[in-house]
């Protein structure tokens, strides 16, 4: 969390806080006194001297703080395997040479020939309890609701399955194995500290199979592989929207303490106790049910095929509106230029 401190007695040293608080380095090089934002530095700025060239540069900033925050640079999805603990009962044997054991195939993309009524063979699957957690080298970033019109819900990750819709596109009737996702943030050794359970509308320990598992009208929220995919979709939108890829929505708001993998941590009023997380580096998911399956299948268990972190790079109509709100409060505003250097206390 940034925090930005503001002089209301010197309201054209405030732009200058923001620039510094969005930009660690120019941070850095104002109080090393490297950078000296003085009268001359400030009217090549913006039109007008002071609190407009403030706010114009840190306007900037926030688009390139944004840009930088959002997606990798090669790709969205998730960059390694950290771990890969494949559980009991499964529909083909782990370990029997298919590709459903390859942890591998959970990296990348979705497979581009799943329909929502045909679903992905190339599939990691976990086994029953089993459990996948999977790295990203740009962390997820939460994202606010509203901040691109492609993702109106803030969704900040989608996690892609093998669930498909039976028969036939528009049936209401489904085949979903769900898996409950944990995230966790990178610690300074590199690996992941807490993880915390994103939590589903329905706890783990209440799923039935049969009713949320298996064949079934019934979708249980903020679960993995139980929305279709359709490769030949966008995964870089919100599952909601026309044209996406679908898959299953998570957003980071709803990440909250556990007491173990799957069971949420209570307070005193026998509450969830949420955590506020900017951003984090690490997805573990972990089947959800154990004993539930049939005899043709065999046991239901939850399958992985990718995971996307959704762009928060600002849409290019709010690059616009930048544009509008340099040039207008840019022309517009008036502000006494100190004489000595500014800092970014404000002092």
């Amino acid at each position: 969390m940034i925090h930005i401190p503001m002089n209301r007695s010197r309201p054209e040293h405030n732009g200058w806080a923001l620039v510094g608080a969005l930009c660690p380095s120019m941070n850095r090089a104002i109080r090393d006194g490297a950078l000296s934002l003085r009268c001359g530095a400030v009217s090549r700025l913006a039109p007008r001297r002071g609190i407009a060239a403030g706010y114009v540069v840190a306007f900037a900033l926030l688009i390139l703080v944004a840009g930088r925050a959002s997606a990798s640079p090669g790709d969205p999805y998730a960059d390694f395997v950290l771990a890969y603990s494949p559980g009991g009962l499964t529909e083909s044997p782990v370990g029997s040479g298919n590709f459903f054991n390859s942890a591998a195939e959970a990296l990348g993309g979705p497979d581009a020939a799943a329909r929502p009524t045909v679903p992905s063979g190339h599939v990691v699957q976990l086994g029953q309890g089993g459990s996948l957690t999977l790295g990203f080298d740009d962390p997820i970033v939460n994202k606010a609701a509203g901040a691109r019109a492609d993702n109106p819900l803030g969704v900040d990750f989608v996690v892609y399955g093998n669930a498909f819709e039976q028969g036939f596109s528009g049936s209401g009737l489904y085949f979903r194995e769900p898996g409950f996702v944990e995230v966790a943030q990178k610690q300074a050794g590199g690996g992941p500290g807490t993880f915390y359970l994103i939590l589903p509308d329905k706890l783990p320990a209440n799923l039935v199979g049969g009713v949320d598992s298996g064949s079934g009208a019934t979708l249980p929220a903020y679960y993995a592989d139980v929305h279709p995919v359709d490769g030949s979709g966008n995964t870089l939108i919100a599952p909601e929207q026309a044209g996406s890829a679908g898959g299953d929505a998570f957003i980071l708001e709803r990440a909250v303490l556990e007491s173990s993998p799957g069971v949420p941590l209570l307070d005193g009023q026998n509450n969830p106790q949420f955590v506020a997380l900017d951003h984090v580096d690490f997805v573990r998911i972990t089947d959800a049910i154990v004993n539930d399956g049939d005899a043709q299948i065999g046991g239901y268990t939850t399958d992985i095929d990718a995971v996307v972190a959704l762009p928060a790079v600002p849409e290019p109509g709010m690059l616009a509106a930048g544009l509008v709100f340099l040039v207008v409060f840019g022309r517009g505003a008036r502000g006494a230029c100190p004489d000595e250097p500014i800092g970014v206390d404000g002092v």
